[in-house]
């Protein structure tokens, strides 16, 4: 169980708890824009390498999805 737990939060991975809490919330933002602010990998959530606005809009649609 506990490899099937492993492989499925590194296939699926919630991008969108930044807090790793399991509970998306108001929480999640603030950690998405001090993220953000300072600079932090953890915000560029397209992967691209450059913090933008897509970041900003990419995590607002994965936090509405829940992922």
């Amino acid at each position: 169980a506990l490899y099937l737990a492993g492989w499925i939060a590194d296939t699926f991975p919630f991008k969108a708890d930044l807090n790793g809490d399991c509970v998306y919330s108001t929480l999640d933002f603030i950690a998405f824009e001090a993220a953000f602010a300072a600079g932090q990998p953890a915000a560029d959530m397209n992967g691209d390498g450059a913090l933008t606005l897509d970041d900003v809009l990419e995590f607002q649609e994965l936090f509405a999805m829940g992922r």
